[in-house]
């Protein structure tokens, strides 16, 4: 072959890479990514420029040809609210979809149900509600499914059948119930249901995956859940002849406690318990102390790191609440009882995952419903086996009680913020300082409550000014808990960034500390993010190159 060929030959194969890079998705696919992002807002800026191909856009991946786009990837990039409609449905090629651990809210997006060459569909981590639609089984060619860590209600709808290829099914650490229903998948490698509100026996079509998928559902039974056998329901016994039947001619009324707890034994599908709080001392009418429990108690249906508030009751003499019963505890609990006995310490993972959920469980608060917390503290910290499902609880109560009596320094138990003088008038600044406290007990291991009481030279030895005054003398090593310490590892650096956190959280200017959104921004950038599961990247992006993947933002 002479020069000119193999100079022929050179140019028409540039000719063709050159035409292969311009290549373009169709221009309704261009338009459902941009409709897509500018109908949600968003954290974190992603550059999609509209002078670049879309298929160089951050998260975005095509297909050989740049033909069509087949993946989207936006994961924990500050997504927030509903996805638009008539937007995402639009990428008729799209195969792998991931939107995981954001702030997505409302029902699973119709759009997607109707997408054809589906394959992964990960959502979990987001605030989703609503009931999983029976459309789901339209998915033909799903193979992946996540929807744990949303806020899902709801059965589970037997249309899932209809996904012969399915490979993974996550819907985990959801409020779910009912039974389950009988579930046959040929190729079915990964399954979860576990921290949910199921009940029944389960089907012997799913008997042989491990205990821990089904676990957390206390009203589940049977195979594999060797501790929760079913039961046969006994009939109930007959009165033993002689012994009379009590009339009913004399009618006692029934204490606030005895009308909860029946109501509460009725519904046997959920696990309550009554918490009676610093009620006693309600100083509003039932009109006042009614408006303050439901504001509350919408606040909490939208988000699972707040204990959801189910109902309360009213009267002269007792006033009580009716929430989800939480095994775990308390924070305050986890960190302080039982020290030196042989228990085991909360290691750092779980208290970054914990210092997450109570920033997110406040920025819901503040940003969703303006609504302030007013107690936080590690008491009111509850915890959930799932390390992401931490709660806080007794928010927004505090315009119900009658003012406390002014203590020296504004304590508050350790955690009041000093310019707080009258605890019925919180503030999103005081929230976020006590916030902060919070964090600083996490790191040392000390309580807050302990130091309040201790004095000094100049009065009262709070938590923060303890903190402040072994920084300033470059001893940073000596405000860690020992037993993190004892425990190794490598995180001494996010310790460090997380103490810097906590330290603007607790500034003596209320103007100087960060708002709550931005210090959920600050812990989630700490280390990448704590408590993010990454299924997508070992399952819908397999056979990706490194290159590849960091195109999009990192998990």
């Amino acid at each position: 072959m002479g020069a000119p060929a193999q100079l022929l030959l050179v140019l028409a194969a540039v000719a063709a890479a050159l035409a292969c890079a311009a290549a373009e998705p169709p221009p309704q696919e261009r338009s459902a990514l941009q409709a897509f992002l500018a109908g949600t807002p968003h954290e974190r800026a992603l550059g999609w420029n509209a002078s670049v191909p879309a298929c160089a856009w951050t998260g975005v991946r095509c297909d050989a040809a740049n033909a069509t786009v087949v993946e989207l990837h936006l994961p924990g990039i500050g997504l927030i609210g509903s996805v638009p409609p008539g937007t995402l449905g639009g990428l008729r090629g799209l195969q792998v979809l991931s939107l995981r651990d954001n702030r997505l809210l409302g029902d699973i997006p119709r759009d997607l149900l109707g997408l054809p060459q589906l394959r992964s569909l990960y959502l979990q981590g987001n605030l989703l509600t609503g009931a999983i639609p029976a459309e789901v089984g339209r998915l033909a060619s799903l193979e992946h499914l996540a929807l744990s860590r949303n806020n899902l209600t709801g059965a589970v709808p037997s249309a899932l059948n209809n996904l012969t290829r399915l490979r993974s099914l996550r819907l985990d650490a959801n409020r779910l119930s009912g039974s389950l229903p009988s579930l046959s998948f040929r190729q079915l490698e990964v399954f979860n249901v576990s921290y949910n509100d199921l009940n029944g026996s389960i089907p012997s079509t799913l008997a042989g995956f491990p205990p821990e998928s089904f676990a957390g559902n206390v009203h589940l039974c049977g195979p594999p859940l060797v501790d929760q056998p079913c039961q046969p329901f006994p009939s109930p016994a007959p009165s033993p002849p002689g012994v009379p039947v009590p009339s009913s001619k004399k009618k006692r009324k029934l204490s606030g406690a005895a009308v909860v707890a029946i109501a509460v034994g009725a519904g046997a599908a959920a696990l309550l318990a009554l918490v009676l709080l610093r009620l006693r001392d309600v100083a509003v009418a039932r009109r006042e102390f009614a408006e303050c429990v439901e504001a509350a108690a919408g606040a909490a249906a939208e988000h699972r790191n707040l204990v959801p508030l189910r109902g309360y009751y009213y009267s002269k003499d007792e006033k009580l609440l009716v929430v989800d019963y939480l095994p775990g505890g308390s924070l305050s609990a986890r960190l302080h009882g039982g020290r030196g006995t042989g228990r085991t310490p909360m290691d750092w993972e779980a208290r970054m995952r914990t210092a997450l959920c109570a920033a997110r469980g406040l920025a819901h608060l503040h940003t969703a419903h303006s609504l302030v917390h007013g107690n936080v503290k590690a008491s009111n910290l509850l915890l959930r086996p799932d390390p992401d499902a931490a709660a806080l609880s007794d928010y927004c109560l505090h315009q119900i009680f009658p003012p406390a009596p002014a203590r020296p320094g504004g304590s508050g138990g350790g955690y009041r913020a000093p310019e707080l003088v009258d605890a019925r008038r919180p503030t999103f600044r005081s929230d976020v300082y006590s916030l902060g406290v919070l964090f600083l007990e996490l790191l040392t291991g000390k309580s807050p409550a302990h130091h309040a009481s201790l004095e000094g030279s100049e009065g009262a030895v709070d938590l923060p000014r303890w903190v402040q005054s072994v920084v300033r003398e470059e001893w940073t090593a000596e405000v860690f808990d020992a037993e993190l310490l004892l425990m190794g590892g490598s995180a001494e650096e996010e310790m460090v960034a997380l103490l810097q956190v906590a330290m603007a959280c607790v500034s003596t200017a209320p103007d100087a500390r960060p708002d709550a959104p931005d210090v959920v921004r600050m812990i989630e950038e700490i280390g990448g993010g704590h408590g993010r599961t990454t299924t997508e990247e070992s399952e819908g992006t397999r056979g990706a190159s490194e290159e590849e993947r960091s195109r999009g933002p990192t998990p």
